[in-house]
């Protein structure tokens, strides 16, 4: 008889990562300041971005996304936002 598998939850996100993440976009999310800003996301956070021309832009770190956006400037905003969110539901 084959064994019913466990579900597994997917691992909470670092709230710490997190809400460094949102305070760098509130900084950094400028002309000029951008490009570092999305480095650093992805070279030390793992963060997924991708730039599509028809279906926007999306960003993806510590499992929290976002809906397609129609700017980066917009995604970061979004997501940052929906960072916030997931801190606040993680410490209710």
């Amino acid at each position: 008889k084959p064994r019913a598998r466990k579900a597994t939850a997917a691992p909470a996100p670092n709230l710490r990562v997190l809400n460094h993440l949102t305070k760098q976009c509130e900084m950094l999310n400028h002309y000029g300041l951008r490009q570092g800003l999305l480095d650093e996301m992805r070279d030390l956070y793992g963060a997924e971005i991708v730039e599509d021309e028809l279906n926007g832009v999306t960003i993806t770190i510590e499992g929290v996304g976002i809906d397609p956006a129609d700017s980066l400037e917009n995604a970061l905003k979004n997501w940052a936002n929906a960072a916030r969110r997931a801190i606040l539901e993680a410490t209710a």
